[in-house]
């Protein structure tokens, strides 16, 4: 049986990952620091495969996840042209995916502190997502200096 908590939570951490993806895709061209590529390149890897189970997840509800809104995608790459068009330089571009993380952090945080009725495992991919946040903005803290 179908609880739309779960599926709301999960939806989140969903698009919430994929966001993240997004941003790393389009934010990966516009620097050549060997470092901080590596860096993103592994935090996109680690939104895939959360992302991915929290779809699987969906899918024992048989509900699909939903798509990122256009306007939203728009959005993020609006704001990352913006901001590395006059400063590209490392330190910027690892700021702006720290704020992206903290940003995802905190709309998490906020369902999960609501105390939903939610299955274990929902909340565990929750809180997995809320720690990998955690772990890339520490990771990206490094580029800053």
């Amino acid at each position: 049986m179908e609880n739309p908590n779960d599926v709301t939570l999960l939806n989140e951490v969903y698009q919430s990952a994929r966001i993240g993806m997004e941003a790393v895709d389009m934010i990966l061209p516009k620097t050549k620091d060997l470092s901080l590529i590596g860096d993103l390149s592994e935090q996109r890897a680690q939104y895939l495969e959360i992302a991915k189970r929290a779809a699987r997840e969906m899918l024992e509800y048989n509900r699909f996840p939903e798509d990122q809104a256009m306007v939203c995608k728009t959005a993020i790459w609006s704001s990352i042209q913006f901001s590395t068009l006059f400063n590209p330089a490392p330190k910027n571009i690892a700021q702006l995916m720290i704020n992206g993380s903290r940003k995802g952090m905190d709309e998490l945080n906020q369902l999960l502190a609501r105390r939903l009725e939610t299955q274990p495992q929902t909340v565990q991919i929750a809180n997995d997502y809320v720690t990998l946040e955690q772990n890339n903005v520490t990771k990206l803290s490094s580029h800053l200096s």
